[in-house]
């Protein structure tokens, strides 16, 4: 990326010290120019995690280098020979859940560089505000029900476990609550939920200390019901981690097309409450950058996002904006500080696809003449989906069937371990039933025998 034509590459500031939002029109390049920004900063140390590529599921467009030959040739024309050449293969780790029954035999997979990770959940690792993701605001039986589950299945048990509780006497009555039919059993079922020594645990820990390495949700292998449910537990423990000192303090999450979850107006009724709640979770989060874990989003109006980047942009894109509205609302408390001119504004409604205005903490707006296109191969119409484009370039797979067996067997051996102890538990209690009845004539016989027997006097 370039301030001036004339002199050098734009650099990204560092250190980062808050977050990055991207805004402009539909068409306007925002998703690539943040995308370019993120990768500045990946260069520079910071760790990537690709949460949501937006409605297209852009995120694992990662695995392919940049083919945009033309973009790379016209701005190397104008900014001399690039220390390193433009486009990169990165190393990339696909973050799969374990939802066994929408995985396909096959997934993509290029080794060494590109590795695919299916992946389980410990139980003891999941909050009730995780839930809630999934199923809203929890009511008091089924915060019991989760916090007993937790209780009584500890560290070792997994959902072989859980199901097995809740065909007990005690628990079945909460097999019609909704966090049992809608988030208990459909996770039991598709075998995600795990002990703490599962071999598939998605270690985010790990995870985040592997800077080399960025990391993408596939959402495509998860069922729409779950998508905030597995961000939001990523985020919170990446948040966790980075608060407590586990790992360092360089991690950024990226979201493409931040509306679909952000919007504050125009909202559907389906899904409104666990939206909400994700919405709020992820605000707390950018609230709490200084920790460590940044946010970069990109969306096509700042009214969508309102109330959640004032005074949490560290990087503020500003790509070509046609409506006035838009362009009022996130350029005139910047025009009030005398962090940009009412020129600028102006030309904001015509700004070329290769400018961009960017905004840096306690900055004024500097226009960006030409921005760098990604080193990675961003997505377009002509591309088709992940799996098209994949087929086309690598066409190499990994085959399910491990993941799925090492699940599936623990699971069956859980559910033999507790099978065994319900019959050493019958057989124990057949025993005392049989025994009871001769305890009882041993007594009896003596009792009578002491009666008979004559008492002595001293």
């Amino acid at each position: 990326m370039v301030e001036n034509i004339e002199k050098h590459f734009w650099e990204v500031p560092v250190p980062l010290t808050g977050n990055g939002f991207f805004m402009g029109r539909i068409g306007s390049a925002k998703s690539c120019k943040m995308l370019s920004v993120a990768q500045g900063y990946h260069a520079h140390g910071y760790k990537l995690i690709d949460l949501f590529g937006g409605l297209r599921d852009e995120g694992p467009f990662w695995c392919f280098k940049s083919e945009e030959k033309r973009l790379w040739d016209e701005l190397e024309a104008e900014v001399g020979t690039f220390k390193n050449p433009g486009p990169k293969e990165y190393e990339v780790n696909l973050l799969i859940p374990m939802f066994s029954s929408k995985l396909p035999k096959q997934l993509p997979e290029n080794l060494p560089r590109i590795k695919t990770k299916i992946f389980t959940i410990p139980i003891s690792s999941i909050d009730i505000t995780d839930i809630g993701l999934v199923i809203g605001d929890l009511s008091s039986n089924s915060r019991y029900l989760w916090n007993s589950i937790v209780k009584k299945v500890e560290k070792e048990g997994n959902g072989a476990d859980i199901e097995h509780l809740m065909k007990t006497k005690k628990f079945e009555g909460y097999q019609n609550l909704a966090i049992y039919k809608l988030f208990i059993k459909p996770l039991v079922d598709n075998h995600l939920l795990s002990n703490d020594l599962c071999s598939l645990n998605l270690d985010i820990q790990e995870e985040i200390k592997n800077k080399n390495a960025v990391s993408i949700l596939m959402h495509k292998y998860i069922p729409e019901q779950f998508r905030f449910f597995i961000m939001g537990w990523i985020l919170r423990h990446s948040l966790n981690l980075a608060m407590e000192d586990k790992v360092h303090k360089k991690t950024i999450a990226l979201f493409r097309e931040a509306s679909a979850f952000m919007k504050v107006q125009d909202k559907s009724s389906e899904n409104e409450e666990q939206t909400q709640i994700f919405r709020n979770h992820v605000s707390n989060i950018a609230r709490y950058a200084r920790s460590g874990l940044f946010l970069f989003m990109d969306t096509q109006s700042p009214a969508e996002v309102k109330g959640l980047i004032e005074g949490q942009d560290d990087l503020l894109g500003i790509n070509e904006m046609p409506s006035m509205k838009d362009r009022e609302e996130v350029c005139e408390q910047l025009r009030k500080d005398g962090r940009i001119s009412k020129a600028q504004i102006r030309y904001i409604a015509t700004m070329p696809i290769h400018e961009m205005f960017l905004v840096t903490r306690g900055k004024k707006a500097k226009l960006l003449r030409r921005v760098a296109p990604p080193r990675t191969q961003f997505w377009k119409s002509n591309l088709g989906n992940f799996e098209s484009y994949w087929k086309k370039i690598f066409n190499q797979y990994k085959n399910t069937n491990q993941e799925i067996e090492i699940i599936r067997k623990e699971y069956l051996h859980h559910k033999y371990l507790l099978n065994e102890k319900e019959k050493a538990e019958a057989i124990e209690i057949k025993a005392e039933e049989k025994l009871e009845p001769a305890i009882i004539k041993v007594e009896e016989e003596h009792a009578q025998k002491m009666l008979e027997e004559p008492v002595q006097l001293i």
